[in-house]
């Protein structure tokens, strides 16, 4: 059958309405599957000191950098998350801000399933970063006792804030001797962890008070302290694996004595944050660089080399301290 001229005309305006709408609505299925990215789960616990831990968390975040460098939408679920333990969380939170602000990136997330994990997420401002109205009551003491700081120079002002709230827990003695320690890494992580002039020599701290216990992370992005010390002992160490070789050199840094081994570059940081854990009848004292860890347990006397296949791409330090609640 022949169709009118008139009746071809509207036949053929239909056709090419239709085939606009068709376009219309599959260019804006592709856009929208390029600029967000899959769902990226986080995992159960944020945890470091445990191998498995270690590699679910690395890899979490590991995702969110190749989503971020895409160009697009970073889209992660708390869904699963019910565990923070201060050295994962430090970890995490640094290594987004970072990941944020280097690749100029958006990051959305759902509200976490688990309600402290909520109320601290909304207490540190992550949930603010991410987008998210802030909606609960901080409640958990868990959460109120949690300090977050970052920085780029020894503030004392900014130590006070974690000092203040603590130093009535801890003898006047033990609380000099921690802001010590606690300044002594930081000018570590200044003078030593950034060799880059130009890189911004930034550091991040986490503090919890929970059951009867101080818990203080610092961490940085640095070269970390194996490649810090290799330069100086090439000569005197037989390299294995790149992980064991890490651990290896953590634990001579610990060690060394100043005098004797000439490491005036790295001062006596480590060895005295060593001999504070020492001086603690309980508690403890970690540190993770690169792939290699060191832990020293207060109540057992005794020390722990680890090795790690995954690189934490800089330096975490933490303590574990005791400390009275009952002279509240």
């Amino acid at each position: 059958m022949k169709l009118r001229r008139n009746e071809k005309e509207i036949y053929i305006i239909t056709i090419k309405k239709r085939l606009k709408r068709v376009k219309k609505h599959s260019w804006k299925h592709k856009t929208s599957s390029r600029r967000i990215s899959d769902r990226i789960n986080a995992p159960e616990k944020f945890y470091l000191d445990d191998k498995i831990s270690r590699k679910l968390l690395l890899n979490f975040v590991c995702r969110i950098r190749r989503a971020s460098l895409s160009g697009k939408i970073v889209r992660i679920s708390f869904h699963d998350t019910k565990v923070l333990h201060p050295c994962g969380t430090l970890f995490f939170v640094s290594n987004v801000i970072n990941i944020i602000e280097k690749n100029h990136c958006t990051i959305q997330c759902g509200y976490p399933k688990d309600n402290t994990v909520e109320q601290l997420f909304q207490h540190i401002g992550l949930l603010k970063l991410f987008g998210l109205q802030e909606r609960l009551k901080i409640s958990s003491n868990n959460v109120k006792n949690w300090h977050f700081l970052t920085g780029v120079s020894v503030d004392p002002t900014d130590l006070s804030i974690i000092f203040d709230e603590y130093k009535e827990f801890i003898n006047e003695e033990k609380s000099s001797d921690l802001y010590g320690v606690i300044t002594e890494a930081i000018t570590n992580t200044i003078q030593h962890a950034y060799p880059d002039e130009s890189t911004e020599k930034r550091w991040w701290i986490f503090s919890q008070q929970m059951d009867n216990k101080l818990f203080i992370a610092i961490y940085d992005h640095g070269m970390g302290i194996p490649e810090s010390l290799a330069p100086k002992l090439l000569d005197n160490i037989t390299y294995g694996k790149r992980y064991g070789r890490d651990a290896m050199m953590i634990k001579i840094a610990v060690s060394s004595d100043r005098t004797r081994t000439k490491l005036d570059y790295r001062g006596k940081g480590l060895p005295e944050m060593l001999e504070f854990a020492k001086r603690s009848e309980t508690g403890g004292f970690v540190i993770h660089s690169l792939s290699g860890g060191y832990k020293y347990n207060s109540r057992q006397k005794t020390e722990d080399q680890r090795k790690y296949k995954e690189n934490i791409k800089g330096t975490l330090i933490q303590w574990e301290i005791k400390i009275d609640m009952e002279s509240k």
